[in-house]
């Protein structure tokens, strides 16, 4: 079995009819904590995408957990799956939002579980009370740990997060940063221009 969750061989990637990545490769070990670092519109969000089966390839092949990433394997590769993206354009309840994921045809196998639920709230330093708010009266940071909470409770083998500590204070960031570093089995590729959430990935990519 291979080690490496992610693959990318000589991918390019459009938005909006422009180029705006070229011929770009890496891997992403399990277990690893792996950051893309670039400025601002270069690619790093539809890179994301692109993993997630979101966005085609103009050219190139990703790997995931040794599956090449094609129609024919979405199903299996978005139940390995968990991405958190940058906004939240919902405006339900934030327990319905935690639960939404669980309605998925790829996970109906698992349930979803409120102490656990709970219990990462508060290890998030996030006042378990937003769960009777709608996703529209919480503040971003809010939005982003009930995000977060929401990924791991699906115990997925591989975490997409875009930007996920841009909007906490410094106290919920650590919690948030000192949780997934100390997890040694959770693999994570995410994209941030934080320096505490990058200096403690243990692998940088410039994109």
């Amino acid at each position: 079995m291979s080690n490496d969750a992610i693959v990318m061989n000589n991918i390019s990637l459009a938005w909006e009819d422009k180029v705006i990545v070229e011929d770009f490769s890496c891997i992403v070990p399990f277990g690893s904590k792996t950051v893309l670092v670039a400025p601002s519109g270069k690619g790093k969000t539809t890179l994301l995408h692109a993993v997630a089966g979101f966005v085609k390839l103009l050219k190139g092949e990703i790997i995931i957990d040794g599956k090449k990433l094609i129609s024919g394997q979405m199903a299996k590769i978005r139940s390995q799956l968990a991405y958190v993206p940058q906004d939240f354009p919902f405006s339900m309840r934030v327990e319905d939002f935690m639960m939404l994921p669980f309605s998925f045809s790829y996970n109906r196998h698992l349930k979803f579980n409120y102490q656990d639920a709970i219990r990462l709230m508060e290890t998030f330093l996030l006042d378990t009370s937003v769960m009777d708010k709608p996703m529209t009266e919480i503040s971003g940071g809010e939005k982003q740990r009930v995000a977060l909470v929401t990924a791991i409770l699906l115990h997925k083998k591989i975490l997409l997060l875009d930007e996920p500590v841009s909007s906490l204070d410094s106290n919920s960031k650590s919690k948030v940063i000192e949780y997934i570093s100390q997890n040694n089995e959770m693999t994570v590729f995410s994209a941030s221009h934080d320096p505490e959430w990058i200096g403690a990935c243990t692998q940088k990519i410039e994109l």
